[in-house]
């Protein structure tokens, strides 16, 4: 300590053990460097110092900070300045409306519809061929409620209902809902995004003729509820060896996660638990409308939807197919349709089930 303090020169003592009490503990290393250390209440000290050198002087000085200083205002003149700013109004005014144009207009989408799930059957086509068809039936479909404020992507709802409910069973709530349109409570109600243009009047009623045969559309509704399933079946895991050491753990998903860093299982990962029951929606790539019967209000389509029989599904255009709006009816077809008859996809297709005629004499 003593030979430290024999290497401070008498102007680092000075300093130190002077009557101004500024803490300020200095010195010189072995290479003469200086090295001196300021406490913080010291720095608040200078601060009104420097304080008044930016806003007091210059306020009794009649002049501007440097800060407040524009070239634009003071140091051009009134012609140049009128032409500036006549320029960033100009670009102001461009890019507000670049901006409108850069706004997308919202896709064109009509209301869905909802239907019943009746059940499967079979069709054969002019070839021969057999084809899986879903029974969709479409009763007592109507608009309740149009909703005028659009969303984020300028669509506006509209709600639908279907099937049929008894008034003692409904709350009054929804028999008074039912009511503001003019019609019964329904069993089901769905609300559909739909384009502005394309919006109905409450009470209007929807049948099988929105649709046309051939057309691709995409069906959503509740999976089968196969209950509590192991990882094997609910995630098609490989599971354990089955000999050579592996007891009990046949059917196990093994290891759920890593060791102490970070401790715990991460979430979503895949295990055991409660299997379907989910809402699910078919997409256009599988799923196209075969036969039209306006008769009997129903839907034939190709293929398995979700959901059992008798469960609810809504069924809309197909997303990823826009441009075949353009040979359906927006926003629907008109009630009087249900008298036309039956019409078919392109490929003309035979009903299984259908009573077979005899064409010999």
């Amino acid at each position: 300590m003593g030979r430290r303090r024999t290497r401070r020169t008498w102007v680092a003592l000075a300093v130190q053990f002077s009557p101004w009490s500024c803490r300020v503990v200095g010195g010189f290393s072995r290479s003469r460097r200086p090295m001196m250390i300021v406490s913080a209440w010291v720095r608040r000290l200078a601060r009104p110092t420097g304080a008044s050198v930016r806003y007091i002087t210059p306020f009794l000085a009649g002049k501007k900070a440097e800060w407040e200083k524009s070239p634009l205002h003071d140091e051009t003149s009134p012609e140049y300045r009128a032409e500036l700013e006549a320029l960033v109004a100009q670009y102001d005014k461009e890019q507000s409306e670049k901006k409108v144009k850069q706004q997308k207009e919202p896709p064109m989408r009509r209301t869905g519809i909802i239907a019943l799930k009746v059940g499967m059957m079979g069709m054969y086509d002019a070839s021969g061929e057999k084809h899986p068809v879903t029974l969709l039936h479409v009763d007592n479909c109507h608009v309740l409620q149009v909703k005028s404020e659009p969303n984020s992507r300028g669509l506006v709802g509209i709600q639908i209902g279907a099937g049929h409910r008894k008034p003692k069973n409904c709350p009054k709530s929804m028999i008074g809902h039912a009511a503001k349109a003019g019609l019964e409570p329904h069993r089901k109600l769905v609300e559909f995004p739909v384009h502005p243009s394309a919006t109905l009047p409450t009470g209007t009623q929807l049948n099988v003729t929105h649709f046309v045969a051939g057309q691709l559309i995409d069906i959503q509704g509740i999976t089968n509820g196969k209950g509590f399933a192991g990882a094997m079946k609910r995630w098609g895991f490989k599971g354990q060896r089955a000999t050579h050491g592996t007891s009990i753990s046949h059917r196990s998903l093994g290891s759920t996660g890593n060791r102490q860093d970070p401790g715990r299982t991460w979430k979503g990962k895949k295990m055991a638990g409660h299997m379907g029951c989910k809402k699910r929606t078919q997409q256009c790539v599988k799923v196209m409308i075969l036969r039209i019967d306006p008769e009997r209000n129903l839907i034939y389509v190709r293929g398995s939807i979700p959901g059992r029989k008798g469960n609810w599904v809504t069924i809309r255009d197909a997303v990823r197919r826009p441009k075949q709006l353009a040979g359906l009816p927006i926003p629907t077809n008109a009630p009087e349709s249900l008298t036309a008859g039956e019409t078919f996809a392109p490929t003309q297709f035979f009903d299984e089930f259908a009573p077979k005629v005899s064409t010999s004499g």
